[in-house]
């Protein structure tokens, strides 16, 4: 048995990709302009990434205090957020954080995504404990 070996050459090709949907595509022509729109999803931004939009709510920027102690608050903060964009809650500078506030925040939140920033110690344990009880249903 003798077995043929080739070997094939490799050859580089200058292509496109779309940011947006991803599509790549051959120019039809060696031009030094860049193409307007992706041929697939027709977007004029194919070579941009797309930039999500996030709501970004510092909290202690809203309330001027170290302290967040009321669920009328927390409605405040919820009711002021786009409802389809992603969320980002910082709690930069925020102490403490009581248990009434943290249940109403994160009950108001629903199912939205949401990122929160900058918790400390005490603020992370008051989530936890909060989404512990949540999770526990009483007999």
């Amino acid at each position: 048995m003798h077995f043929k070996t080739t070997t094939m050459a490799q050859v580089q090709v200058m292509a496109n990709q779309c940011e947006r949907c991803g599509h790549i595509w051959m120019p039809r022509r060696e031009s030094t302009t860049e193409p307007r729109v992706c041929p697939s999803c027709k977007s004029p931004y194919w070579d941009r990434p797309r930039v999500k939009q996030s709501a970004y709510v510092n909290l202690h920027q809203i309330f001027k205090t170290k302290t967040l102690r009321y669920r009328a608050s927390a409605r405040q903060v919820v009711e002021n957020l786009p409802k389809n964009k992603p969320i980002t809650i910082d709690f930069e500078n925020i102490e403490f954080a009581s248990r009434s506030f943290v249940h109403e925040l994160l009950h108001s939140l629903g199912n939205r995504q949401v990122t929160f920033e900058h918790r400390n110690a005490d603020v992370q344990k008051m989530m936890e404990i909060v989404e512990r009880k949540a999770i526990t249903v009483p007999h």
